[in-house]
């Protein structure tokens, strides 16, 4: 239903009017505080224009993965892979942290962001703006950098003009997208996705990453990432989920062209294929 109201909505409305109407989506339905945070995005627009770039996520192929030699690159990371043993020599520039969602306690996410604090010392974090209040509140980020993004916008018609990181943004599902987001943002023109596996459907009911499960602190109190909805199976949440990523992978792939980025995944193994495929050592070489 929704689709096809995005299709008559092309017919009925002229393109000035839908653009004023998106607009008007994107940035005034924000609060005056909410486009002030939103506002410091500006200071990193295009920062590193031109550059290649690496985002690290957290699959289980990375456990078998020398990622030494991003040592020095520029690399964004997301969410657990901050108890990495590497993490603190790669210097990630930015860290990625999803937003909150339920069935996480509100208990489980502050021992998760307690942990986030204990492991940072460099790397610039992004939050989502939704959990601005929840994040900020005990001050354990005071020290370090933080930007916000505001989720929760349609993912298409998604073009450079509508890249914007001082407006709302599809609601990524997955935080490698919001990690993409971020990437182009700062203007870089080769970006090559690490630990994108994506193979959760072939291990139903598994938590699997490179790290052992116990090091996540969020599975310490007991969250679990399997869950039934009241209509669905686990199986058939997660099909959902995955056509749901697949377009926004694919959303993400035409805007990256169509502002001259390549993204390519660098995966070992995984389901992902919207990417061409390279190997790490082919593009970064061998241990520094």
């Amino acid at each position: 239903m929704i689709s096809k109201i995005y299709s008559l909505k092309s017919w009925l409305l002229p393109s000035s009017v839908e653009e004023m109407a998106r607009r008007m989506i994107g940035s005034h339905w924000l609060g005056p505080q909410a486009r002030g945070i939103l506002r410091a995005n500006r200071d990193i627009c295009q920062s590193h224009a031109g550059e290649s770039g690496y985002i690290i996520a957290t699959g289980p192929s990375i456990a078998k993965q020398d990622l030494s030699p991003l040592t020095g690159k520029f690399c964004i990371s997301v969410s657990n892979f901050f108890v990495h043993p590497l993490f603190e020599i790669i210097k990630p520039a930015y860290h990625c942290v999803a937003p909150y969602h339920v069935p996480i306690t509100e208990k489980a996410w502050q021992v998760w962001m307690d942990d986030l604090a204990s492991h940072n010392t460099n790397s610039r974090l992004v939050f989502s703006l939704s959990d601005y209040q929840r994040n900020l509140k005990h001050k354990r980020f005071d020290k370090d950098e933080k930007y916000f993004l505001a989720m929760g916008g349609p993912i298409a018609p998604l073009t450079p003009t509508h890249l914007n990181l001082t407006r709302r943004l599809a609601g990524p599902q997955s935080v490698t997208i919001m990690a993409l987001y971020l990437a182009l943002w700062v203007g870089l023109k080769k970006i090559y996705l690490i630990g994108c596996d994506h193979d959760w459907i072939l291990h139903a009911g598994e938590s699997r990453h490179f790290y052992d499960e116990s090091k996540h602190a969020l599975n310490r109190e007991g969250y679990t990432e399997w869950h039934e909805a009241a209509e669905c199976t686990k199986l058939q949440l997660e099909f959902a989920c995955n056509a749901r990523l697949w377009k926004q992978y694919q959303a993400i792939r035409r805007l990256a062209l169509s502002m001259g980025c390549e993204i390519y995944n660098m995966t070992e193994g995984g389901l992902l294929d919207v990417f061409p495929r390279v190997n790490l050592k082919s593009v970064v070489g061998t241990t520094i």
